[in-house]
């Protein structure tokens, strides 16, 4: 399937396991540029290399956001 990713970016949350880490895997394989997030750097550091690249260079980006120890603050938005 081509779903003409090469050269987009792409940042998938809850991506070190499960259907996070696979919908990064199918993203990085198509040619994008994938930005994972995950709780913890042990974490990050496990999932990133299992996300196989289309082509060699391509990078996996990683970011350590656990918004459980976030402070609390948020807006609703009402159109």
């Amino acid at each position: 399937m081509d779903l003409q990713l090469k050269g987009k970016t792409a940042i998938v949350t809850g991506a070190t396991a499960g259907i996070g880490l696979a919908i990064a895997s199918m993203l990085a394989r198509e040619g994008g540029e994938v930005t994972i997030t995950g709780r913890t750097l042990d974490k990050l550091n496990a999932a990133a290399p299992k996300i196989p690249p289309a082509t060699a260079g391509t990078r996996v980006r990683t970011i350590v956001a656990n918004l459980a120890n976030a402070p609390s603050s948020h807006r609703d938005i009402v159109f």
